[in-house]
């Protein structure tokens, strides 16, 4: 066995299925944020991701505030949706 796991083949045959597994739970994760309306998306990045602050953003997109609360709000939303099922078959296994 340990012959094999040295084999440079091998492990380029078990990174190849890492590597394709990781795009598919990928593909998962991304799908529902590519159908966000971009200014949600945007709002969601900026928060969720940089960890920009919507007082930071409003001043340097002149966006209220509230605006860019609603925008987040629709993003929550919408992928609280779309991943609720991935949600619920992780927690089954």
């Amino acid at each position: 066995m340990a012959e094999f796991v040295d084999h440079p083949a091998a492990v380029f045959v078990v990174l190849l299925l890492v590597f394709i597994a990781a795009i598919a739970v990928g593909a998962w994760l991304i799908r529902p944020m590519i159908e966000l309306p971009e200014e949600q998306r945007e709002v969601f990045v900026a928060h969720e991701i940089e960890g920009r602050s919507f007082k930071e953003m409003s001043a340097a997109s002149g966006v209220s505030v509230n605006t860019l609360l609603s925008r987040k709000r629709y993003a929550v939303l919408h992928l609280r949706e779309r991943l609720k099922s991935v949600y619920e078959e992780f927690m089954n296994k």
